[in-house]
């Protein structure tokens, strides 16, 4: 005998479990950076890579006119976020560019292994 295929029920509305969270994008999770968009070009043009790995290593300065809405603790805050995503990105450009330089390696061993057979 063959089951049906039917959908489960909805959920209900007057239900007092735990709430499911709502989805956001990322946009509005995180702040895009330079390394962010290095990372995304850098699968067109990988020594954009290595010009997002650059930013480990560089200290992030802002103008005095940033943010000059804000408060200097809501300043403080938003340079911290800031750092970290860009630091977040920044270590995925340079696995991306460590792994694009083993795909080369492997690819030239396996070449210089079969011309020698």
């Amino acid at each position: 005998m063959r089951s049906q295929h039917r959908a489960p029920p909805p959920y209900s509305p007057d239900w007092d479990g735990e709430k499911l969270p709502e989805y956001a994008s990322c946009s509005e999770l995180e702040p895009e950076t330079v390394a962010w968009h290095m990372f995304k070009y850098g699968f067109f043009f990988p020594l954009f890579w290595a010009i997002g790995v650059y930013f480990l290593f560089s200290p992030m300065h802002v103008s005095e006119d940033w943010q000059s809405d804000k408060t200097e603790q809501e300043k403080e805050i938003i340079l911290s976020e800031m750092r970290q995503t860009e630091a977040k990105w920044a270590k995925r450009c340079l696995w991306a560019l460590l792994s694009f330089f083993a795909c080369i390696v492997l690819l030239i061993i396996a070449v210089v292994i079969s011309k020698r057979h």
